[in-house]
């Protein structure tokens, strides 16, 4: 055998496992997955090196293309992700029944003037409900002043214990019937879980805040240490192992609906999930793959533009804040919005629950 053929068969073996890997990602454990988070940054260049060299094999008459497109064709649902429905169907606000608004506000600046501009913003967009990550102390900017911009919204809870950062609110005009917070080990980072009544039906939202991916400190105030590789592969395991609690409580909060309700209908009053927040990771990974399960992702049903990026440091083209929703909900409109405010992209979406 030529050297040649040895090279295509080992590159052969190399895209075809790598591809492979990314494909099952999301069923391997937490902590493994993690190891290999580099490989849901790559999805897309591997996915075009590996259509152009099978269709190369192919072209020559070997059929062992023919295992590189199999592989391919299992990463499938994942690269699809991207594809923004949206734009091969026209918004259909007019039946929309629920507006929701998912924003890292980045501590507002510390700026009351920062928070005011922006609410007028967001009543301008008749959300219904508005959900922000990252906000600020209460020492920092009070509580009541933001209670106080939003004023025209009567519900509001917030995380109970208030931390240095990645503080959470949600606010409603519809009534908020339940709510707790869920801490996630020895971090600042949390969910909120509120149960909102809008109109008789119940919707289950999530508003998260997810590790994030560079060096942090952790509750006790201790820096991370290691190298630049090492802290993003300790921050992709937590981030997973994270992604699986919400997932589970997700899980949990259904099957009490579930036992709660034994008329069929009565469930599907109840049966209303949302899911949005900083996730801190991208469409490929095993966190958002997680809890992407079973969920419609507003940007893919909705979206008009194909970069719809969240994230300025990274050029608003990567995108890391997401909004996803039970499969009975219809997505009418999605928008990932740009604003001088924070360095985070603000989500909106509207949906039809009828």
């Amino acid at each position: 055998m030529t050297t040649m053929p040895i090279f295509r068969w080992l590159l052969l073996f190399i895209l075809v496992a790598v591809t492979m890997l990314m494909a099952f990602l999301p069923y391997m454990p937490y902590y493994v997955a993690g190891q290999l988070w580099l490989i849901s940054f790559i999805a897309w260049p591997l996915a075009v090196v590996d259509l152009v060299y099978a269709l190369i094999l192919l072209r020559k008459g070997r059929r062992a293309g023919y295992f590189l497109l199999l592989a391919l064709l299992l990463c499938l649902p994942c690269l699809v992700r991207y594809v923004p429905f949206g734009i091969f169907s026209s918004d259909d606000k007019s039946s929309s029944d629920l507006r929701i608004i998912s924003w890292n506000v980045s501590n507002y600046s510390l700026s009351e003037e920062i928070l005011h501009n922006s609410t007028d913003f967001i009543r301008s967009k008749n959300a219904d409900i508005v959900c922000l990550q990252e906000r600020p102390h209460n020492n920092l900017l009070r509580i009541d002043s933001i209670r106080a911009a939003f004023a025209d919204y009567p519900y509001m809870v917030v995380n109970i214990r208030e931390d240095e950062v990645l503080n959470l609110a949600v606010i409603s005009k519809y009534p908020i019937v339940k709510a707790y917070t869920q801490y996630f080990h020895n971090s600042f980072n949390k969910f909120l879980s509120v149960e909102i009544d809008v109109e008789g039906r119940h919707v289950r939202l999530y508003n998260v805040h997810l590790q994030t991916t560079n060096r942090m400190h952790d509750a006790n105030g201790v820096a991370e240490g290691g190298s630049e590789y090492d802290i993003l592969t300790k921050n992709a395991i937590e981030r997973n192992r994270q992604a699986e609690i919400l997932k589970g409580a997700k899980e949990a909060d259904k099957r009490k609906i579930a036992i709660k309700r034994t008329d069929q209908k009565e469930k599907e009053k109840e049966n209303f999930t949302i899911i949005c927040g900083d996730f801190n990771d991208i469409r490929t990974s095993y966190a958002y793959r997680t809890l992407a399960s079973g969920m419609d992702d507003a940007c893919q049903c909705g979206g008009k533009r194909w970069l719809n990026g969240s994230f300025k440091p990274l050029g608003g083209v990567v995108k890391i804040d997401h909004i996803l929703c039970s499969e009975n909900i219809k997505v009418t409109s999605y928008e990932s919005i740009d604003t001088e405010w924070s360095d985070h992209f603000m989500q909106y979406a509207s949906f039809d629950m009828r």
